[in-house]
């Protein structure tokens, strides 16, 4: 009488190729992960610099006493960006004359966004502080006019992957 079933040798092996199989799909949704990381933080920044586009515009209509908004970008070691605004001066004819345009220790308009809390660095940027000015908005690029574009670069903190954001002159943002 011959009995059905499986042999000791088909199962192990079935069970090692499912192993296998296990492993790779664990390492390839490991290192998805750190590409969606990657872009949810690039849509985030994106976002911000919108916004604070968009209250230095708002600040213009409601005579508010802010003479613009910017985002401040620190990279290595500190790997941040801050969202700051910049007072009126008290000179009635020149209320903004004597604003730098650029972050200076206190002006934080929101606490800093500490990139490497979400496993992302900013790896480089061309600049360190883009400014919002109403009423346009006029943007400055590190206190001067801008011209030209700024690139902000953000890697995975195994710099497996990166991506950039671009700031154009005219306050248009764009991904590469």
């Amino acid at each position: 009488m011959r009995q059905k079933g499986f042999t000791l040798i088909e199962v192990l092996v079935v069970l090692t190729i499912l192993s296998f199989l296990t492993s790779i799909l664990i390492l390839y949704s490991r290192g998805g992960e750190g590409q969606i990381l990657l872009f949810r933080e690039q849509s985030k920044l994106i976002s911000e610099v919108l916004r604070v586009k968009s209250l230095a515009i708002q600040t213009f209509q409601t005579q508010e006493k802010v003479c613009g908004y910017g985002v401040h970008f620190e990279t290595a070691p500190y790997n941040n960006y801050v969202i700051f605004k910049e007072i009126k001066g008290v000179d009635p004819d020149n209320p903004c004359g004597a604003n730098n345009r650029r972050y200076d220790a206190g002006e934080e308009f929101e606490p800093a966004t500490n990139l490497e809390d979400y496993g992302i660095n900013l790896d480089q940027a061309t600049i360190s502080d883009v400014f919002f000015m109403p009423p346009d908005p006029k943007i400055y690029f590190d206190s001067l006019p801008a011209s030209g574009e700024a690139r902000i670069t953000l890697i995975t903190s195994d710099g497996a992957s990166s991506v950039a954001i671009i700031i154009g002159s005219g306050g248009q943002v764009s991904t590469q």
